[in-house]
C-alpha cells in the first residue's frame, strides 16, 4: 500500500495535477473488491463489502494523506462484472463508491469488465470479440457491448449515492457523451481509444 502513496508524491513532485487508482478490471485492488477472485476469511476477505474495500480504502487513505489533502485522487472501480455469478453487482459498485468517498476520493471513474470461458480470460470494454461465436458465458456481455454507452446507468447510480464527481467511459462518441452530461448521469466523460484514433477530437 505503501507504494501507491509514495508513487503518488513523485508523480506530485514531477508536477502532475492528479493521480488516479486503477481499482477496477483485474488488476490488484479489484482482485479484493470483487468476488469472483477474493476467496478470503480474513479482514480483507468476502464476508462483507468494508472488508473487501479493506486493501483499497487503506490505499487511498495513505496516498492521500502522504500527497496532501489538496492533491487530487481519483478511484476507478468497475461499475459492474458480467459473465460470473459472483461479480460485482451495481448496488455493491454503489457501496464501494459511498467507502472511497469517506476515504478521501475526490471523484470516481466507473468501468466495467465481463468474464467469460470459465473465468480463465477477462476481457475489457470495449474489446470484447468473441471468435468464432458468442458462447453462453459471453452472451451477456457481448448484448451489454452492442449499446454504446453501457456503462452510463451504472455511473448514473453511482453518481445519485455520491456527491463528488463522477466519471463515466466505455465507447463513446461526443454526442452520446453530451446526452449522458445533460441527462445528469455522470459530471465528466472520459474517451481513450478515440482519443488515440483521433487526438484533436476534443477540439472539433
Amino acid at each position: 500500500m505503501d507504494k501507491f502513496a509514495k508513487g503518488a508524491v513523485r508523480a506530485q513532485k514531477a508536477g502532475f495535477d492528479g493521480v488516479e487508482l486503477h481499482f477496477s478490471h483485474s488488476y490488484l485492488v479489484n482482485s479484493f473488491l470483487s468476488r469472483v477472485w477474493n476467496k478470503r476469511q480474513d479482514a480483507y476477505g468476502c464476508q462483507s463489502l468494508e472488508n473487501r474495500a479493506r486493501f483499497g480504502l487503506r490505499s487511498c487513505a495513505l496516498l492521500k494523506n502522504a500527497a496532501a489533502r489538496i492533491f487530487p485522487v481519483g478511484v476507478r472501480i468497475n461499475g459492474r462484472e458480467w459473465g460470473a455469478k459472483e461479480g460485482t453487482t451495481s448496488e455493491e459498485s454503489v457501496g464501494f463508491a459511498k467507502l472511497f468517498e469517506q476515504a478521501g476520493a475526490n471523484y470516481i471513474h466507473v468501468t466495467g469488465i465481463g468474464y467469460g470461458f470459465g473465468h480463465k480470460m477477462c476481457w475489457m470494454f470495449p474489446d470484447f470479440r468473441p471468435y468464432p461465436e458468442v458462447t453462453d458465458d459471453t452472451r451477456e456481455i457481448a448484448d451489454a457491448l452492442k449499446t454504446t454507452g453501457a456503462l452510463a446507468p451504472y455511473a448514473e447510480a453511482i453518481k445519485k449515492a455520491v456527491s463528488i464527481p463522477v466519471i463515466v467511459v466505455n465507447n463513446l462518441t461526443p454526442q452520446m457523451g453530451e446526452r449522458i452530461l445533460e441527462q445528469g448521469k455522470a459530471d465528466l466523460i472520459a474517451f481513450a481509444r478515440r482519443l488515440m484514433a483521433d487526438p484533436e477530437l476534443p477540439g472539433r
